[in-house]
């Protein structure tokens, strides 16, 4: 299934979000006047360290931009956040 057909299974929800581990996240997300937004966020390419709590990290980012920002926004910092976990920069 593609995210939009996901999507398209909960109606009530306001978007999907699919972690790819090593290669990212994909997204779809409705607004109230159901606008979509979609797209893909590769990782960074990166020697990690450690990628223990790496998604833990992602989800921390990926919230916390969700009560700030728009849409785009939430899935790169979540990305950027498990990236700075992955390279020892955050605990």
């Amino acid at each position: 299934h593609s995210l939009t057909q996901v999507a398209d299974l909960y109606p009530n929800a306001a978007g999907v979000l699919v972690t790819a581990g090593g290669e990212g996240a994909a997204y779809c997300f409705r607004t109230a006047t159901k606008t979509e937004h979609t797209g893909f966020v590769p990782v960074f390419k990166l020697d990690a360290v450690d990628t223990t709590g790496a998604g833990d990290a992602f989800t921390a980012g990926f919230l916390y931009k969700l009560l700030k920002v728009s849409t785009g926004d939430w899935v790169r910092v979540g990305v950027g956040m498990g990236y700075m976990s992955g390279m020892g920069l955050v605990c």
